[in-house]
């Protein structure tokens, strides 16, 4: 690792360079797939937020998102964190041999009130699998899959089937699969990830916690043990033990101010002439990545994105910080009218950033593909 000051860096604007969120070259640009392989995992649990995410990172629409994702170029389940995650198929059960485990310790005292003992998930991990490789395409929807469980004799009425669902998934049966109309489906996990590819090799769990933790860093840097260990779910002595074993490692490099914090080779300068703003989904990797989020938001502003239930607002994003929330109107898929947008800053705006809001929209746009009606609200 080389090892560098950061004092007067702007630790935003490197924080969205490192995603490739900022107007820089990436390996990524015009790949979805390989957006979320480099990203290492994607906060999935709002759908259309995800696929916005991934879209404004490499260029594409979210429509061609939305196509990559149904052809399981990538997939969503749960992993990191116990919550939906866009993540690439080689490393699916990466994440689910460090992670699983403690996943479902933690959700052990659920399940003993829901009724869920060992020999309950065991047999509905049989009945999902065996239903799942006889069902049409390989592929099921969750009522297909609720009737399923109750043929074979086990109650999934209420939140029995959500836990139900992820504890296959994390057992590693099921992942995501083809939209068919609004709906979602699951397919067999191996037959998702093989799709006539081999398996990918298995790996030590110190080799997949170095794994993770270079994907993490030189995506999300500058950032902290503590941020790696948030966003992976991990312990933090397993993120500990991850970065003892990076210490070797040339492309990552060691900031000092503010701490000891890692990140890739490709810094981009500390400044940053005429920052756009950007508007960013909600549960954006640029603020949920990261268990300390003072780099990038006032923490007088938290509930103001945060108000409570594990809910992150869409944001927008101007000079590396966040500096207020936007929300889009609902309206028909058919309507022809311009999508709505409206957006609340958290302090009287300067002219330079309501002007700034104008590009912003236009990207957004481009990536929705349909016009956008831009509106500030007085907050």
């Amino acid at each position: 690792m080389h090892s560098a000051d950061t004092r007067g860096c702007e630790v935003g604007h490197m924080r969205l360079a490192s995603q490739g969120v900022e107007p820089v070259p990436t390996a990524w640009h015009g790949d979805a797939a390989a957006c979320v392989a480099a990203l290492g995992a994607v906060q999935a649990q709002d759908l259309g937020a995800a696929v916005t995410a991934v879209a404004l990172r490499t260029g594409l629409t979210t429509a061609a998102v939305t196509a990559e994702l149904d052809a399981g170029r990538f997939l969503r389940m749960h992993t990191l964190r116990g919550t939906w995650q866009f993540v690439a198929p080689a490393d699916v059960r990466v994440h689910l041999a460090l992670v699983a485990e403690r996943l479902r310790a933690q959700s052990a005292g659920r399940h003993r009130q829901l009724g869920l003992d060992a020999p309950t998930l065991l047999r509905a991990e049989r009945v999902l699998a065996a239903h799942l490789s006889a069902a049409p395409e390989g592929q099921a929807t969750r009522e297909d899959l609720a009737h399923a469980l109750a043929a074979g004799g086990i109650d999934a009425a209420g939140q029995r089937l959500a836990h139900l669902l992820v504890h296959a998934e994390l057992a590693g049966v099921m992942t995501s699969g083809r939209r068919v109309g609004k709906d979602t489906t699951f397919m067999s996990l191996d037959a998702r990830v093989s799709q006539g590819k081999a398996a990918p090799s298995p790996m030590s769990r110190i080799d997949a916690l170095v794994h993770l933790a270079r994907q993490y860093f030189t995506t999300r840097g500058p950032a902290s043990e503590a941020d790696f260990a948030w966003w992976a779910g991990l312990t933090r002595a397993d993120a500990r033990a991850a970065l003892a074993a990076l210490e070797g490692e040339s492309t990552l490099t060691v900031t000092v101010s503010g701490g000891r914090r890692l990140h890739g080779p490709k810094s981009p300068p500390s400044t940053v002439a005429d920052p756009a703003a950007l508007l960013l989904p909600a549960f954006d990797e640029f603020l949920i990545a990261y268990q300390n989020r003072s780099d990038i938001l006032d923490p007088a502003h938290l509930r103001r994105i945060n108000a409570g239930g594990g809910m992150l607002d869409p944001i927008v994003v101007h000079g590396g910080r966040v500096v207020g929330t936007w929300r889009r109107a609902a309206r028909s898929a058919s309507s022809a009218r311009p999508v709505r947008v409206s957006v609340t800053f958290f302090d009287t705006p300067t002219p330079a950033l309501e002007a700034a809001l104008h590009p912003a929209a236009e990207v957004y746009a481009r990536t929705i593909g349909h016009a956008v009606e831009l509106t500030v609200d007085p907050g």
